[in-house]
């Protein structure tokens, strides 16, 4: 009596079990359906269906149900086997979607991994371009200043150069004319030429130092061809 009324409340589990699968989806209830219609049809063959149990199910614990088990009970144990059974099949089907999500989500977080190290990349690249374009720039501002102090060298140079040969002119101009007059081979001293020549050196040598230009507006004039002359012969005269 306990033993059919134990098979009872396992029928009802059964069928709980069974509902509660078909609430989540048709092809489990068709699948109990299925298996507890073939319980029915070997109802006839109780031997045989005992055997099979024994065969493909027990084994995995080393339980033995023996021959005189009741009809229900092995129709219960049927059922909860092929219960496992679908559930383990959706089980591995929901962890193979599980997977198979989780598979796309590691390959959109890799891609997006990947552009993040291009873009880290070209920005690294721009970075170096810009620091050799700055130490370009740098050693062309070094050059052109180098060059503008050489070439402000070279003009202060000229410039000395320049006062030295108008110096060294004007000393010449002057050796000359005592040299000559020193000979005897000049024996009158023209004042008026004289006298523009010292101007125009003066005059060089105020343009080439920077200095104020002299107008000589103070200065005495010597009208030319007026006849002065300075003999510098010994006992000479002026005229």
């Amino acid at each position: 009596m306990s033993a059919k009324k134990g098979s009872a409340s396992i029928t009802v589990s059964g069928d709980d079990l069974t509902r509660a699968r078909k609430a989540r989806g048709g092809g489990v209830a068709t699948r109990a359906s299925y298996q507890s219609a073939e319980v029915v049809c070997f109802t006839g063959n109780l031997p045989a269906a005992l055997s099979n149990l024994n065969l493909q199910v027990f084994p995995h614990d080393g339980t033995t149900l023996p021959s005189g088990e009741p009809l229900e009970v092995i129709q219960n144990i049927s059922q909860l086997h092929h219960l496992g059974e679908q559930l383990s099949l959706e089980s591995s089907s929901i962890s193979r979607e599980e997977l198979e999500e989780l598979k796309n989500q590691l390959s959109e977080e890799k891609a997006q991994r990947v552009a993040r190290e291009l873009e880290i990349h070209d920005l690294k690249d721009k970075i170096k371009d810009v620091e050799r374009s700055a130490e370009i720039s740098s050693a062309d501002a070094l050059s052109v200043g180098k060059k503008n102090k050489e070439l402000e060298e070279a003009m202060e140079t000229l410039r000395l150069e320049t006062v030295m040969a108008v110096s060294g002119a004007r000393i010449t101009a002057r050796w000359e004319l005592m040299r000559e007059w020193l000979q005897r081979k000049n024996d009158q001293w023209d004042l008026a030429k004289a006298l523009a020549q010292y101007k125009t050196v003066v005059l060089e040598e105020s343009k080439n130092k920077g200095a104020t230009v002299p107008t000589f507006e103070n200065e005495p004039t010597i009208p030319p061809d007026s006849g002065m002359g300075i003999d510098l012969r010994p006992g000479g005269y002026s005229s």
